[in-house]
């Protein structure tokens, strides 16, 4: 089985292969770093495929379907607008690049290793490219507690660790001056809350005289 076995990167986690009972060559990855407890997992998955022990296939469902139900589905009434504006603008990249008519179930890993090495070639940042893959898993694991897909999400999006650090950066006194300088005085009051609580544009939008108690 060491043949079936095989790392992306030195050091990195085993990723191996195996076949369907109907002849179907199915990649995985292990997530493992020990190439024995990797052997033992792809070992695994072997056995209960040819023991017939899985669950039925799901059905046939598209990458388009499954990225709408995210955005427009019942899940989504929970979302900030905001962060559905963002879903939607990354769910557009996955549906370009992967296709629309793409069956989620027929998705594997190098499907999206070669997605990952499309988007950084188009100039992108690798954190925009992990928020992109986000929103893949969250539509997959919507779809999964739908029946509509038969793995773990895990299973074919590779980790993509977070680099991206906020720069810390805050106004002195010169600066804020000149800012309240020039912003019309109406939207002071909103610059001073923003500055000197740390506000997020939500949350200062967000305040209610209710909300300034005293002391």
């Amino acid at each position: 089985m060491s043949d079936r076995l095989y790392r992306k990167v030195r050091g990195g986690t085993w990723y191996g292969w195996y076949y369907e009972p109907d002849g179907r060559r199915v990649r995985v990855c292990t997530r493992c770093l020990d190439k024995r407890a990797a052997r033992a997992v792809l070992r695994k998955l072997e056995v209960r495929a040819a023991s017939g022990n899985l669950v039925a296939a799901p059905p046939s469902h598209t990458l388009r379907q499954t990225l709408e139900h995210l955005v427009f589905g019942p899940s989504a009434l929970s979302l900030s607008d905001a962060t559905i504006g963002l879903y939607r603008q990354k769910a557009g990249h996955l549906l370009r690049v992967l296709g629309e008519t793409r069956d989620i179930n027929a998705l594997q890993v190098d499907d999206l290793d070669r997605y990952i090495g499309q988007r950084l070639s188009e100039g992108v940042q690798p954190e925009t490219v992990r928020k992109e893959l986000a929103t893949l898993r969250r539509a997959l694991r919507l779809a999964r507690k739908r029946g509509l897909f038969g793995r773990d999400p895990a299973d074919v999006l590779p980790e993509l660790k977070p680099s991206y650090r906020p720069r810390e950066r805050w106004l002195d006194e010169g600066e804020l001056a000149a800012l309240l300088a020039a912003v019309p005085a109406s939207r002071r009051l909103w610059v001073l809350l923003a500055a000197l609580a740390g506000l997020r544009k939500s949350e200062v939008e967000g305040l209610d005289w209710q909300d300034l108690g005293p002391g």
